[in-house]
């Protein structure tokens, strides 16, 4: 997803695809932006798809209790290292100031974890299972 992008038409259709055959996936993008997580949690980039859904997927209810998304916190040094250590990754650390610039951190939204950035992958993994887990057991 590109900072002045609305999530696109496939990934929220994906996500209507999965709600509906009762599956589960993991997509990661930035989302920097609190517009962009309210699509992707609707399942329509924009009102006009929305009209023109495909019937079948058609679900009038927002994705919200189903969608969780785990926002690592961090400064930019974190990120940068961070950013550093991935191999063949497609964003450069030259737009991380952008990226940050953009960005609208999780406030009271209930579908968002928030992590510490500089916790250890198995840390950051481990609660996310957590969530997941006690997200389960109330729907």
């Amino acid at each position: 997803m590109v900072a002045d992008d609305l999530p696109n038409s496939n990934t929220c259709l994906r996500f209507r695809r999965w709600k509906h055959e009762a599956k589960n996936g993991i997509v990661t993008c930035s989302a920097l932006r609190q517009s962009y997580r309210r699509v992707l949690c609707e399942g329509y980039a924009s009102p006009k798809e929305q009209t023109t859904a495909d019937p079948e997927l058609e679900t009038r209810t927002c994705l919200t209790h189903q969608v969780l998304f785990v926002y690592l916190k961090g400064t930019k040094e974190i990120i940068s290292k961070r950013l550093g250590a991935r191999k063949g990754h497609f964003m450069p650390q030259s737009l991380l100031d952008s990226q940050f610039e953009t960005l609208e951190e999780p406030v009271d939204e209930k579908h968002c974890l928030t992590l510490d950035a500089s916790k250890s992958l198995t840390d950051i993994v481990q609660c996310v299972l957590e969530r997941l887990t006690r997200d389960e057991e109330r729907i």
